[in-house]
């Protein structure tokens, strides 16, 4: 699938990689041991870890470098063996501003970047005074530096962590928020990719997609630890606990393998309620033959995240199976 220049057959999801690419330190030792993993991850556009406009604390601390300070965070527990991963990062970061600085996003070379932003408010206008901000910031540098590869804009609305309230008043304004981004798209030509998670309703993407306020959608992020209603067996997924691991982290987000089906049911909705949006598929997705079935129920492109972390040795088969499934 090809969007304004930019191919989207498939790309590493926000934050598989960290804020420039550069990955995590077992990604290291992924290189040394799948000699095929290190040019396939390296040629692949991604999208940069989820940016606030200013320093947001979170519950991940960071070096100066802005990586994780500890090999094993807190916040995060990863379950290879079962395929999944819990995770309540929630946003930690040092702002756009900084992460502009360092000049690493500018100077990358890739097919492509996402730079993945998400406003945090407690109002709709404070979230909008985010937005309008961090838009100057960008044209700033589009117009003095300009990237060294082509960029998109992936606006992160589903965030589960960020508390149930903010959650649903983003939610409930998402279309104000793309609204902010439309002189980006008409005035220098970007890509606007909304991300969302399992519970934005069909008949709010059908009405983005009427409106003509993004360019594509991708589905889907982490899921609330307990959200029901998915088919998501949260006794046997954590049976020896009675609560989250990550309950003092307010109980985290499930990225991975169970949200496989879900994704797939999610998807086939948006097709049967006849909305043609672009759809970039992501969640769960760990083989050749799962994107095979993304494809075949309406998906346009793909994202990986979780799999880049807990089967590196499928990635080079998988990455060349969406590039001949979804290209133009």
């Amino acid at each position: 699938m090809r969007i304004k220049g930019i191919e989207f057959n498939v790309n590493a999801a926000s934050g598989a990689l960290g804020w420039f690419g550069e990955g995590y330190w077992f990604h290291k030792w992924y290189e040394s041991l799948f000699p095929s993993f290190a040019q396939t991850v390296g040629d692949m556009s991604f999208v940069a870890k989820t940016t606030t406009t200013d320093l947001q604390i979170g519950n991940l601390l960071l070096n100066e470098d802005y990586t994780p300070k500890k090999l094993f965070p807190e916040c995060i527990k990863a379950y290879p063996l079962r395929g999944f991963i819990l995770g309540s990062v929630n946003l930690s970061g040092p702002g756009f501003k900084k992460l502009l600085a360092t000049g690493k996003w500018q100077n990358i070379i890739r097919p492509a970047l996402g730079i993945s932003f998400m406003p945090v408010g407690d109002t709709l206008e404070e979230m909008l005074r985010e937005t309008s901000w961090f838009k100057c910031e960008l044209i700033k540098v589009i117009e003095y530096n300009g990237f060294a590869s082509p960029i998109w804009i992936q606006i992160n609305v589903s965030c589960p962590n960020t508390g149930p309230e903010h959650h649903q008043l983003v939610l409930d304004n998402v279309t104000e928020i793309l609204e902010q981004f439309q002189y980006l798209r008409k005035s220098y030509n970007l890509v606007i990719d909304l991300k969302v998670n399992l519970l934005m309703p069909n008949k709010v993407i059908k009405e983005i997609w009427q409106k003509d306020l993004c360019d594509l959608i991708t589905i889907s992020n982490t899921i609330k630890y307990g959200t029901e209603g998915f088919g998501i067996n949260w006794k046997k997924l954590f049976w020896w606990r009675k609560t989250s691991p990550l309950a003092k982290f307010g109980g985290g987000g499930l990225s991975g393998r169970p949200l496989f089906r879900p994704l797939c049911e999610k998807i086939m909705s948006i097709r049967r309620d006849c909305i043609q949006i672009p759809i970039k598929a992501g969640g769960g997705i760990f083989s050749v033959s799962d994107i095979r079935a993304l494809r075949a129920y309406g998906a346009n492109a793909i994202e990986l995240g979780t799999v880049i972390s807990l089967r590196p040795w499928r990635i080079c088969h998988m990455v060349e199976e969406a590039k001949k499934l979804f290209s133009n």
